[in-house]
């Protein structure tokens, strides 16, 4: 080890001892490898090596539909339609110049015009996706609620999809007894400057505030109340009609073919028992249980909200 002179006092170790003022400050080393705890070192036991490669194989399977659940880029400044068809429509099972055309003829949409929109087709969650400049030509792809593609007729239903540049929130407690206009009013005024829309999630007493821009506020005001908002979280679509993940039970295209949520045979029996295992964690419950944290998607947000 090379030594290096510098100038200064000598002073004896009684100089630098606690009589004198000075403390010892105590550091928690981490000791090396070699002094580490065998028993830590052990080799993992079957059970945990198993439940480790299950983990992995969850989050891969996790990480697959995240991706093939993307769209591709559409015109940021074009309104976007999300198209939902019911009774066992799939649209995997179609040429996708029917389907185009299926759309147009639901929407009354000429085909010299309909050229100046995009239709996207997303298998994974079995919807359809058009965006289209005009707002008119939004307004009747939103009024959509029935396709007919050769001789068959299926239920659909169509809605416009969020902007960009907007970000969504979500509120609890708010009563059934609210009318949709009512909880729409209570949110979007002068006190809420940054809300844009606001709807309630299903039959649920819960409301989604769709706010203008990246920033979502801890606490807003319902009316005369000063209500806590969280950040709304995406979650992975199960489908509780077949048990699988990536499409909800409303667009489900295979209905006539289930599989168990817990253990994953297909076409189980009424009585049919097992012990489930979660497809997207590995812990004890049914795939797309409540109480599964996985399911539900890391907001983009998140870091936005300091």
């Amino acid at each position: 080890m090379e030594f290096v002179q510098v100038e200064g006092e000598e002073i004896s170790p009684t100089e630098f001892g606690k009589e004198q003022g000075w403390c010892e400050i105590k550091r928690n080393t981490k000791k090396a490898g070699g002094d580490a705890d065998p028993a830590k070192n052990q080799q993992a036991t079957p059970a945990s090596t198993e439940k480790a490669a299950f983990i992995q194989k969850a989050t891969q399977y996790v990480r697959k539909i995240t991706m093939t659940s993307r769209m591709p880029n559409l015109p940021t400044d074009d309104y976007k339609i999300i198209v939902r068809p019911r009774d066992g429509f799939n649209v995997s099972h179609y040429q996708k110049d029917r389907v185009h055309c299926c759309i147009r003829n639901a929407a009354g949409v000429g085909r010299e015009v309909a050229e100046e929109d995009s239709v996207c087709l997303n298998e994974r969650q079995n919807v359809i996706v058009v965006s289209t400049p005009s707002e008119d030509r939004a307004r009747r792809y939103g009024g959509i609620c029935k396709l007919r593609i050769g001789d068959r007729e299926f239920e659909a239903s169509a809605y416009r999809a969020a902007p960009e540049n907007t970000s969504k929130g979500l509120i609890r407690g708010i009563s059934l007894d609210e009318k949709p206009a009512v909880v729409v009013r209570s949110l979007v005024n002068h006190r809420n400057p940054n809300v844009l829309h606001a709807k309630r999630m299903g039959s649920t007493t819960n409301v989604i505030i769709l706010f203008d821009g990246y920033y979502v506020p801890r606490y807003v005001n319902y009316g005369g109340m000063v209500v806590r908002c969280t950040l709304y979280k995406k979650h992975i679509d199960m489908c509780y009609e077949c048990g699988r993940l990536g499409h909800r039970a409303d667009v489900c295209p295979n209905p006539n073919d289930k599989k168990c949520r817990g253990c994953g045979c297909g076409n189980p029996p009424d009585d049919h028992r097992c012990e489930p295992v979660c497809q997207l964690c590995g812990k004890g419950h049914l795939a797309g249980d409540r109480k599964c944290k996985a399911k539900y998607k890391t907001p983009y947000l998140v870091k936005r909200r300091q």
